[in-house]
Parts: C-alpha cells; structure tokens; sequence
C-alpha cells in the first residue's frame, strides 16, 4: 500500500481512513464479493431504471469496481466513472473489457474537483452506496454537490444514496455512539455530528462514514442549488424495501434514496 502522507497533504475531503481505503488493493479485489446481496444494491437498480433513459450521459462518481456502470449500461445509457482509487478502476476496466460501449470513459480524480469533466455536459450524476458519506469535512461534502451540479445539464438529475443517522439508535453496538454524538453536538458548537469511525472494514481501521438526517442532507441539496424529485425510504424488508413506510419513517430507514434536479 502507498504511504499514506501526512494530514495536511490529504485530498480535500479526504480522511485518513478514506485514504487507507482507496490505496488498498486487496479492498478492490474483495469488493464485489462484499456487496454482493447487499440490500443497498438491490433497491438502487430499480431506481436507476426509474430515473434513467437510454442515450443520456451519466456520470458515476466513486464508481468503485464498476458496479453501476454495468447496469446504466444494460439501461443504454452512455456511463462516465471517476474514481480516486487506482485499484477500484483497475477492477472496472477488468469488468467493462468485453463489453466496450458500457463507458465512455474511466478517469482518476477526486469528487471534491471534476475538472476533468466540462461542466453542463452530463444528464446525470449517480452517487450511490454512501459514497457521499465517505467525504470530509461538511464543506468538502458541499463542494462535492457543486461539483454535481456544474456538470450538469439544465434540469439534470442527482441520484444519491445517503444512511440514517437515527437508524443507529435501534442497534445495540452503535446505541452508545449515537447518545455520545448528539451529545457532543449539544455542548460543543466544533463537533460535527453524525461521523460514525467504521469497525476494521477490509483491514483499514478508521474509516469514517457520515450518517445524516433528513433535515440534514434536504438543506445540504437546496444549498447546493437541487430540487428534491423522489425520496425513498430504504428499510429491512427484501430489496430494501421498508414495511409500513406510513409509520414514522425518518426514524426506522436505515438509509435513504433520493432523485435531485438542478434548478436556477
């Protein structure tokens, strides 16, 4: 693995945890296997068949090993992945190979400045499986949006997945972080909540994931210059399906799907 550089010389938005991750071959390789029957994965391909039309341009940022790409492919739609790990684009390029008109192209670049991507060129952005959350600080998750939206068309689409923060109050290893958080953020006017430190994920220890609310990543949008389309709650049923999506459902899902247009 690279040598990781000292804080200061980090990406912007990019932790130390998140470097660890992006620069660790074996986390590529593993990767498909380890989503693989994820509820997650399951509920965004029929969002993307909603929201997406064969022949537009989608950009897919933090596309990892490809997975979405493939599926925007079947859908007709010309894909563009970006991705700062080398490794999850190796893995990509490995998977896209026989089936050349899958994407336009792969390219190494961070989230926080797609200036290799022209801006209102995209019909699409597609931010899936809490790439979002994996960003830091709260301004770097801004620029991010920014970034989103510049590459956009007029009337394009953002299409997000996000994890709840409340969810975490229902299971007992991570009840305990979530009291000492929003405590944290009621007597501490520095702390930013909702940053979850990851168990040992793939052997990278201090991975951080920004689990948000949904007043929250609402505000984070409109900030951003996107209007809110379809929102979708993501529960524990099969496909991620939440049960009983009447009954208090900022509480209970445990992540949330949501289609963003670009107005202004």
């Amino acid at each position: 693995m690279r040598q990781r550089p000292p804080d200061w010389q980090l990406p912007r938005g990019v932790s130390p945890g998140l470097w660890d991750y992006l620069h660790q071959p074996e986390v590529a390789a593993r990767y498909d296997a380890y989503v693989q029957g994820s509820d997650v994965i399951a509920a965004d391909g029929p969002f993307l068949h909603r929201h997406c039309r064969a022949g537009q341009t989608i950009l897919d940022v933090g596309c990892g090993t490809g997975r979405t790409l493939t599926q925007l492919a079947a859908l007709g739609c010309q894909a563009i992945g970006v991705d700062l790990s080398e490794a999850m684009l190796s893995q990509a390029n490995r998977k896209l190979q026989p089936k050349p008109t899958a994407a336009q192209a792969l390219l190494k670049a961070n989230l926080v400045d797609l200036g290799c991507v022209r801006s209102s060129s995209v019909d699409a952005v597609v931010c899936l499986f809490s790439t979002l959350g994996l960003i830091h600080p709260h301004a770097a998750r801004v620029q991010v949006l920014q970034e989103a939206r510049r590459v956009l068309k007029p009337g394009g689409r953002l299409l997000l997945h996000a994890h709840s923060r409340t969810y975490n109050l229902w299971l007992r290893d991570t009840r305990g972080w979530w009291f000492r958080d929003t405590w944290r953020s009621w007597i501490r006017k520095d702390h930013e909540p909702g940053n979850w430190t990851m168990p040992a994920f793939h052997g990278v220890a201090g991975l951080q994931m920004h689990l948000f609310t949904p007043p929250e990543l609402r505000r984070l949008l409109q900030l951003a210059g996107f209007r809110i389309l379809d929102w979708q709650w993501l529960g524990l049923g099969p496909g991620g399906v939440m049960f009983w999506p009447w009954f208090f459902p900022s509480l209970r899902a445990h992540g949330f799907l949501v289609a963003a247009e670009k107005f202004g």
